[in-house]
């Protein structure tokens, strides 16, 4: 009878140590889970956790710098556009060679401009895009969450701890007066 007692107890208290469900055990589980099945793992993390993009807007500076490259890019080839057109409207009125002397020379003044627009570099807009990993965020917002706990039980800790010392000076001054008082 004894023995069977000591047996449900020992068993009783082996089933109560098991229930305990710690963060190493959870963390061993999930390395197992990991080195077996690291696809099901990538998979549950990215549905529980899954990471937020961002779209970082271009700087004002940038934007204003490459709005006037842009536009005067735009006004070089409305240039080179109407100057070549000037050029063959006046093409068929020419009648001596002082005209077309002018008509070549705004010509090439046309193709420095056209050779110069493809020399010039390239306008290039970028977007930043930002990808968070919000498995790091959720952990580091709940590190953060337990420091807060842990600072505000100290805090309180010591808040009770002032009072008491301060009562227990005026106490002491108290007693002293008393005592100085008989005297």
């Amino acid at each position: 009878m004894k023995s069977m007692k000591k047996l449900l107890m020992m068993g009783f208290l082996l089933t109560t140590m098991n229930s305990c469900y710690t963060s190493n055990k959870a963390n061993k589980e999930i390395n197992k889970a990991f080195i077996n099945y690291p696809e099901l793992v990538a998979k549950k993390s990215s549905e529980w956790f899954p990471c937020e993009i961002n779209i970082v807007k271009l700087d004002s500076i940038d934007n204003k710098k490459s709005d006037s490259i842009i536009t005067d890019l735009n006004n070089r080839i409305q240039n080179i556009h109407d100057t070549i057109n000037n050029i063959i409207y006046r093409a068929d009125t020419v009648n001596n060679k002082l005209q077309i002397k002018k008509i070549q020379k705004e010509l090439m003044i046309a193709n420095n401009l056209i050779n110069e627009l493809k020399q010039s570099q390239p306008v290039f807009i970028y977007r930043s895009f930002k990808v968070k990993d919000s498995a790091r965020i959720y952990y580091l917002d709940s590190q953060l969450n337990e420091s807060k706990k842990s600072e505000l039980y100290y805090r309180n800790k010591q808040e009770q701890l002032l009072k008491i010392s301060i009562w227990l000076i005026i106490a002491l001054g108290v007693s002293l007066f008393f005592n100085f008082k008989k005297k």
